[in-house]
């Protein structure tokens, strides 16, 4: 059988010669503290930046005795992507 879907050539394509897209990435999370989902958030927020993207993090806390490094002031790489909005939020409702 023959493949009858070519790729299109670069010379086709003129999107695949421009330079990668600078996107704004913002990672909402409740509480930025030491646990596997901040880690996660972290680490992806930091691959984004390596990518060359602007990265903004939304918290509602984010104690800085007890977070990752990587946002502890002032030298976190991502001290300064963090935003803390809505410290009036419970971090939990009825002790659940």
């Amino acid at each position: 059988f023959k493949n009858t879907m070519a790729m299109p050539s670069q010379s086709e394509n003129p999107a695949s010669t421009s330079e990668p897209k600078v996107r704004k990435v913002v990672f909402v999370h409740l509480d930025l503290g030491i646990g596997g989902a901040e880690q996660l958030v972290l680490s992806l927020a930091t691959a984004s930046q390596d990518l060359g993207h602007k990265v903004e993090i939304v918290t509602s806390h984010c104690a800085q005795d007890h977070c990752f490094s990587h946002v502890k002031k002032p030298d976190g790489r991502l001290c300064n992507a963090v935003h803390v909005w809505g410290e009036w939020i419970p971090p939990n409702i009825l002790g659940k």
